[in-house]
């Protein structure tokens, strides 16, 4: 049952960002649920590409990245490499801060 519903929330949770003037703003949707993150522009002090997946037994390579706030919070797991630096492009923009690319295996 675990298994099914951990699947189930990979596959159809539906997620969506909004980047405000002062905010970005993250939200996961999945069965009538909904979570928020909310991070303040003036807290973001750099955002970081990192590798998630395919280390180890993961055969399959993917891309996170963090942003470095009062806290990490790491954002837009299991990507392929260019979602992953595009979107953390964009971000790092929007701040005014240092993005710093994961290098490719």
């Amino acid at each position: 049952m675990g298994f099914a519903v951990l699947a189930s929330y990979l596959v159809f949770a539906r997620r969506t960002f909004q980047i405000r003037d002062d905010e970005v703003i993250f939200v996961i949707r999945f069965l009538g649920l909904e979570k928020r993150r909310r991070i303040l522009k003036a807290d973001v002090k750099s955002i970081k590409q990192i590798q998630d997946g395919g280390l180890g037994e993961d055969s399959f390579p993917s891309w996170a990245f963090e942003i470095h706030a009062p806290k990490r919070i790491r954002l837009i797991v299991r990507q392929p490499y260019p979602t992953s630096s595009w979107l953390g492009c964009i971000l790092a923009a929007w701040a005014g801060v240092d993005f710093q690319k994961a290098p490719l295996p």
